[in-house]
């Protein structure tokens, strides 16, 4: 069971307006169905499917199947027919069981999935709309993990005019704003400016580490010619074709790399992503890499651009756009970006400008500084 909670907010009080507990949970429900395309929900591998799903195509019968299990009503899921719930569990048990050989024979799978969780999420928020009609959207919990459907969300629901996810939406910054909302239960309401929380509080790098990684891992030092920075001289080397691992300050809090440990590559190179996955990430070639792209070119480079922080959602390339990144633009024409601000990260950002004044034509391409594959487009 899950529960669905729907909150208003005014001057940084939270007023719940529902709560509704609710047998049937999506989040079990991508779950299982990520168990169904050959992956491990036990070690979060949902992000997987909705890599897969778009080299995939509607399968009528298993739509028919997952879409006839549950409705939303009054905020919160019911089981729309619960002769079918056997016939839903001995369905994904066969494809469990299935095994596939080659993971792209489960892309319809993930496809029809993905498309039916889209389906569902746009009928809960439409309701909770109904039940507490404000246009401004935030999403938490596991599900809010989508980046493909949160890219979709003023489309399909338009009576929203923003959407806003935290950098972890899931039980981990779920916790930090019961934490905010006690701080504000003891103190009178404030109308304080909305800003950006840093998602930046995550480990230091130890002097330790640092002592350790000169003297073991034979790497050498380079040289900053005279007035140049470290900004400066990553973006020669990404524009060299090199891969750069990119660490400083406190890393993020969440699923995402985000400027302070992560994977740095020229997206220009149609062969990055390859690259990139066999090298490095030693993953399956169908999940795609994110671009951090500075916030004054967003809308060149994508459709109805949003201020996306955290990569917590994908959005369409311009079709002129994608054709100077391939290297980031994923199979169905979106991207999972990171919106880059000064403000935000000054270093990240003077490399990003730097690389970006370099070479006009293409934002950077960025992801998360560690091989074990937790940030792939979820």
């Amino acid at each position: 069971m899950q529960l669905i909670f729907t909150t208003e907010c005014k001057a940084n009080h939270g007023y719940l307006i529902g709560r509704k507990p609710s047998i049937p949970s999506l989040g079990i429900f991508f779950a299982k169905l990520c168990n169904a395309c050959g992956f491990d929900s036990i070690r979060g591998e949902e992000w997987k499917v909705m890599g897969l799903a778009p080299y995939g195509k509607l399968n009528q019968a298993f739509y028919h199947s997952l879409k006839g299990l549950m409705e939303v009503k009054d905020g919160g899921f019911i089981y729309k027919n619960k002769q079918l719930i056997q016939e839903y569990e001995s369905t994904l048990n066969h494809y469990v069981s299935k095994r596939w050989n080659n993971p792209y024979d489960a892309a319809d799978l993930a496809y029809t999935g993905q498309l039916v969780f889209s389906e569902l999420m746009t009928d809960l928020l439409k309701s909770a709309y109904e039940i507490c009609p404000s246009d401004r959207l935030v999403l938490s919990g596991g599900c809010a993990l989508n980046s493909a459907f949160n890219g979709q969300v003023l489309e399909l629901v338009p009576e929203f005019k923003s959407c806003y996810v935290f950098s972890a939406p899931g039980d981990d910054g779920n916790a930090v704003g019961a934490a905010l909302l006690a701080y504000y239960s003891d103190r009178p309401p404030q109308n304080k400016p909305a800003k950006l929380q840093s998602p930046y509080l995550g480990s230091t790098i130890s002097v330790k580490t640092l002592s350790n990684l000169e003297q073991y891992s034979r790497l050498k030092k380079v040289p900053l010619e005279c007035g140049e920075t470290v900004s400066q001289k990553a973006a020669q080397f990404l524009a060299e074709g090199k891969i750069i691992g990119w660490m400083q300050g406190r890393a993020e809090f969440g699923p995402r790399a985000l400027g302070n440990r992560s994977i740095l590559a020229d997206p220009r190179l149609p062969d990055i992503k390859l690259r990139l996955n066999v090298e490095v990430k030693y993953r399956e070639e169908f999940r795609p890499f994110a671009p951090a792209i500075l916030h004054e070119y967003g809308a060149e480079y994508f459709e109805n651009y949003q201020e996306t922080p955290y990569m917590e959602r994908a959005l369409r390339f311009h079709p002129q756009a994608a054709e100077k990144v391939p290297g980031v633009v994923h199979v169905d024409g979106t991207g999972r970006l990171q919106t880059v601000k000064r403000d935000w990260n000054p270093r990240f950002y003077d490399s990003d400008l730097s690389f970006f004044s370099t070479n006009r034509n293409s934002p950077n391409s960025e992801h998360k500084f560690q091989c074990d594959g937790k940030t792939d487009r979820s």
